[in-house]
């Protein structure tokens, strides 16, 4: 009889929370599916911003992208994903940014590189965007080197503050055959 009666009051104090609970969330405007609809609601703000953000803003976070897939179309990355998504309206930032020396951790998903840069995530990304082959950036004594040491060759050639402007002054070249604006 002792369990029975424990289990009632146990039920009792149990709905009587529920009950308290659903008399407060009707009192408040809230219904029962607010849980899920907030959960949606939260999800589509995440997704929404990534891509309403301003594209130069995107660009002055380089240095917060932490994750650049080496073959996935999408990184999970708030930085790659906004800026692979703005596509070819991205390019003239990047290309500003190509001598930016600030050094940030290789977010490639390759052997890391201790003094990456800013600069190098702006041509990576370039890469990214134009399928622009990487040794085609290249001098033709750093590109012949492409074959038996791949991107090492690019990092060997940039190694030269100099050089990484003229990389910049390459792309700005390129972006007037894309008529894109600087």
């Amino acid at each position: 009889m002792i369990k029975i009666f424990s289990f009632v009051a146990i039920l009792v104090v149990i709905l009587g929370i529920n009950s308290s609970c659903d008399l407060a969330a009707s009192q408040n405007g809230l219904n029962e599916n607010l849980p899920n609809k907030a959960i949606r609601i939260e999800q589509q703000n995440i997704n929404s911003n990534i891509f309403v953000e301003d594209v130069n803003s995107l660009c002055n976070k380089l240095s917060e992208l932490k994750r650049m897939p080496h073959k996935d179309p999408v990184a999970d990355d708030y930085v790659y994903d906004g800026l692979m998504k703005k596509g070819k309206e991205a390019i003239p930032c990047l290309v500003d940014k190509i001598t930016d020396r600030t050094k940030m951790d290789d977010p490639r998903e390759a052997p890391h590189i201790l003094d990456f840069t800013i600069g190098d995530t702006a041509v990576f990304m370039l890469h990214r965007i134009t399928k622009e082959p990487l040794q085609s950036i290249l001098p033709n004594e750093y590109a012949k080197h492409w074959e038996t040491e791949g991107v090492y060759a690019y990092f060997a050639y940039v190694e030269k503050p100099q050089h990484r402007k003229t990389i910049q002054q390459w792309w700005k070249a390129k972006l007037k055959q894309l008529d894109l604006k600087q």
